[in-house]
């Protein structure tokens, strides 16, 4: 139980704060006192169960080779995500709060989903067993959802906060071999390139900016989500990631036609818009499953909007973006004359199915209202056409970025 001299303080800590009600009193009892004196050592790589918090005295921490800094007390976790090789010397006595990492990441997932109803589905007796399996889990929170990559999450935590700069991002972005070479490579791309090339993450994160790199970066590491080890659905696993690719790809080049409308935010839009195919996907896997390809794709279609939602919820992610996920799929969709990131989605799927095998299930340009709002001129075979190819070398480059 935490003293009560201390816990206005431990509610003012960074990860605490997002915390409240029921969650933050649980955690609150939950949570420790521990003191260690002078001259002592804590490595980070035994602290992975605890978010770990200096109350009193003062410290220094080496890490990566870096020069040791002086650490006094702070509302900032000792260490942080991937400080998995760093070093804590106490230079006096020090007192520390702590608490279990895991409870802190169940209270936080549980909030986020409190008060979220999911949406209702007609479920008849004529459905598959799938469908009914993953709805009912669904529906009673007790289907798995993916976790957003660590690096990914740190990002977008890092461009919330307007004090944050190209030189924290930097410092992230460094932390992830995988996304850093996607960066230098989107910076020497056409799409971002410049006259000279660069060699190096800052010069890389200069070029591009503060919200491209983060929205570079984010999406890099959304390609984790969407890996699976099963042979079964690795096939339609690479399929939705290729499609998200390619329609984040063409919402990018379209929201570029629309006056008010940010690129980047489209982009993202496209890339996250099928997200709730990931969680069917992977309860097949799981539950090892083995649906008839009609039962699979008649489930995704049914459902991916509903568990995209969800998954969008449990990660904190803003609304417009939930909105996207959940309505993208409703061509007709026409809530008000200003067009907004769902009618770019729904547009950008319309291109992507172009003399596709779905193309004859698919309603013509002129029969969507999201393209009439957009204004994208003619909606002749001829001109979309021409918009696709005006637009291929840009295409083209978002692709290459998004594939690694």
């Amino acid at each position: 139980m935490l003293d009560p001299a201390y816990a206005k303080h431990f509610e003012n800590l960074t990860l605490v704060k997002e915390l409240s009600g029921t969650g933050l009193a649980l955690l609150k009892e939950k949570a420790q006192l521990a003191n260690l004196g002078p001259g002592k050592t804590l490595s980070a790589s035994e602290q992975t169960r605890w978010y770990l918090y200096l109350l009193e005295g003062q410290l220094k921490i080496s890490s990566n080779g870096e020069a040791p800094q002086m650490v006094m007390p702070n509302n900032e976790p000792l260490f942080g995500e991937h400080a998995t090789h760093a070093t804590a010397s106490t230079q006096s006595a020090c007192r520390f709060i702590r608490f279990e990492r895991q409870l802190f990441d169940t209270l936080l997932n549980e909030e986020r989903l409190a008060g979220y109803e999911v949406v209702d589905v007609q479920v008849n007796d004529a459905e598959s067993e799938l469908f009914q399996q993953i709805y009912h889990a669904s529906h009673n929170n007790q289907l798995e959802l993916p976790t957003m990559p660590d690096v990914a999450l740190k990002i977008v935590k890092l461009a919330e906060d307007p004090e944050v700069g190209i030189p924290e991002i930097t410092k992230i972005v460094q932390l992830e071999p995988s996304v850093a070479g996607s960066i230098i490579k989107a910076a020497n791309s056409p799409l971002y390139g410049g006259s000279k090339p660069v060699d190096n993450i800052k010069r890389a994160v200069l070029r591009l900016g503060l919200k491209s790199t983060c929205n570079v970066a984010t999406s890099i590491a959304l390609r984790q989500t969407f890996k699976t080890k099963s042979a079964l659905i690795k096939q339609r696993m690479q399929q939705l990631w290729k499609h998200s690719v390619n329609v984040s790809a063409l919402s990018y080049v379209i929201a570029q036609r629309v006056q008010g409308l940010d690129p980047e935010r489209a982009l993202m839009a496209g890339l996250l818009h099928d997200i709730g195919g990931v969680p069917i996907l992977n309860y097949v896997e799981a539950n090892k499953l083995d649906p008839s390809a009609d039962d699979l794709e008649t489930t995704i279609k049914k459902l991916r909007g509903m568990i995209g939602v969800l998954v969008l919820k449990y990660w904190g992610l803003d609304s417009d973006l939930a909105t996207v996920v959940e309505e993208s799929n409703d061509w007709q969709r026409d809530p008000s004359p200003e067009a907004d990131y769902c009618d770019v989605v729904l547009v950008a799927q319309l291109y992507d199915h172009l003399n596709s095998p779905q193309s004859s299930s698919i309603p013509s340009f002129q029969e969507v209202p999201a393209y009439r709002k957009l204004n994208l001129g003619e909606a002749s075979e001829a001109a979309n056409a021409q918009i696709l190819e005006d637009a291929a070398e840009e295409i083209a480059s978002i692709k290459q970025i998004l594939a690694g």
